[in-house]
């Protein structure tokens, strides 16, 4: 008797892993890359629509479709089929909100550095 447990609307072996044990590392990621190429139209077993296919990419590569999802639309962003922030301009954001965040903790320590010097000049 196999143990059977459910997941994301499906139903999968306990332990069982993308690839058998009789496949090779690189047969497995051979065939995935066959396949990542491939279209959903071109892919008849996922279904039509690109929710169907997002979700059983998702569930073949391990991860949540949510995730892939989130993934895809980024991609369309940065490719400029979709508005939004590009993948590079969310880089440059961070980096401007780290310095930012660098400047004001600065400005704070001078600020803190003044108000003592001027007590300290004051007492004497």
């Amino acid at each position: 008797m196999s143990a059977w447990h459910r997941n994301r609307g499906g139903r999968e072996r306990v332990g069982s892993s993308p690839r058998s044990s009789s496949e090779t590392r690189s047969s497995w990621s051979a065939r995935r890359a066959s396949r990542s190429r491939r279209s959903p139209d071109e892919l008849g077993v996922y279904g039509s629509t690109l929710g169907n296919w997002i979700k059983q990419v998702a569930d073949e590569l391990g991860t949540y479709d949510s995730t892939l999802d989130n993934w895809v639309k980024q991609d369309r962003i940065d490719r400029g089929e979709r508005e939004g922030l590009t993948s590079q301009d969310r880089a440059r954001l961070s980096e401007l909100e780290a310095e930012n965040a660098r400047l004001r903790m600065e400005r704070d320590l001078l600020k803190r550095s003044v108000a003592f010097w001027v007590q300290e000049t004051s007492t004497r």
